[in-house]
């Protein structure tokens, strides 16, 4: 009977453990899986963030060249002033005039983008200690589950000891012994 109990707790621990095998597997691969879409998706707003960096820079480019238009322009229609060329000031204090408004445009879409980028740089180090937060969590998660399997192991170790261990069966062999030994 004593075999009989034995193998069906070893067949049961070997289930037992073949479960909490592949339970752990999915804890901890979902873990991980939870901390890589952070990382990616922080990742993907580093990006969006450094091109919408490049775009306010080209937009600053493009302020710096119709400055440069506008001082070419300027210094044209005074030129032409000055030469008696009135018919070619006008049409340089118009080309001023277009390169001003083109200009303001600019500045105004420069604000605007800069308003942005901040907000995007604000985000993207927001979600990058989040993804830091969720690495660090996942860690967490994968050390908690397996502390827990080591304290339930060595659990089960004291319980094996204190129940029936082969302590109690030498106990019940020795009793058997000391009957025979008493019957003769």
């Amino acid at each position: 009977m004593q075999v009989l109990t034995r193998s069906l707790n070893v067949i049961r621990n070997a289930f037992s453990s073949g479960l909490r095998k592949a339970e752990n597997a999915q804890i901890e691969e979902r873990a991980e899986s939870a901390a890589e879409a952070a990382r990616q998706s922080s990742a993907s707003l580093n990006e969006a963030t450094a091109e919408a960096s490049a775009n306010l820079k080209s937009l600053e480019r493009e302020i710096a060249q119709e400055q440069q238009e506008l001082t070419t322009f300027q210094n044209r229609a005074v030129l032409a002033d000055q030469s008696g060329n009135p018919d070619l000031a006008r049409q340089f204090a118009l080309k001023m005039a277009g390169s001003e408004k083109r200009l303001a445009n600019l500045e105004q879409r420069l604000q605007g983008a800069q308003v942005k980028v901040a907000q995007f740089k604000d985000k993207a180090r927001s979600y990058s200690a989040k993804a830091e937060e969720a690495q660090d969590r996942a860690r967490d998660i994968v050390a908690d589950n397996r502390f827990a399997d080591a304290e339930a192991n060595v659990q089960k170790t004291i319980d094996g000891i204190a129940g029936s261990s082969a302590i109690d069966t030498l106990t019940s062999l020795e009793a058997r012994v000391a009957e025979k030994s008493d019957k003769n």
